[in-house]
């Protein structure tokens, strides 16, 4: 009788897309798989198929590079702000700010690079380099508004312990 512990596993890597076909978002499934081959006795994991072991090998080392592109930078673009002179000592920094989506600016054009960040700014910051991730429920601040560039933002920093707000109630995302 085939052993059930080993079939599972050879399901779940089965299961796996084609290497061409893998994106960041089967890192979980690949991960999975192979905590399930991991915890497979050495007996069992040599009745694991060298076609199965060499397609779960195949899917991390995607991932893996997939992880290691999504991270790199891109490389800075000319940003499109008025205020923003190529010979300011600001510059690269915003270029790389703005080719990263990590600030928008103030419009199309401005940047306000005299301006004071406010508290909405910086956890919209924080927020897009942990990758803008998906929010659940409501935002607990009263005084941020639904559908502003912060605030799902504010969400995800509550949700995660990054920010407590003003008090119970407000954030103050102007200030």
């Amino acid at each position: 009788a085939a052993d059930p512990a080993v079939e599972a596993v050879e399901a779940a890597i089965d299961a796996l897309p084609a290497e061409d076909a893998l994106t960041l978002e089967d890192a979980d499934a690949v991960a999975a798989a192979r905590t399930a081959y991991d915890a497979l006795t050495a007996e069992q994991q040599a009745l694991v198929s060298e076609e199965a072991v060499a397609k779960l090998e195949t899917a991390e080392a995607k991932i893996a590079k997939l992880q290691e592109d999504a991270n790199k930078p891109v490389e800075p673009v000319a940003p499109p702000f008025t205020d923003v002179k190529k010979n300011a000592w600001y510059y690269k920094a915003v270029a790389y700010a703005y080719t990263n989506n990590l600030m928008n600016g103030t419009s199309a054009t401005t940047f306000a690079p005299e301006g004071t960040m406010t508290r909405s700014m910086v956890v919209t910051v924080l927020y897009r380099l942990a990758g803008s991730p998906s929010v659940d429920g409501d935002c607990p601040f009263t005084d941020c508004k639904s559908g502003s560039f912060y605030y799902n933002a504010v969400i995800w920093a509550a949700e995660n312990g990054i920010t407590a707000g003003t008090s119970s109630t407000t954030f103050a995302p102007d200030a």
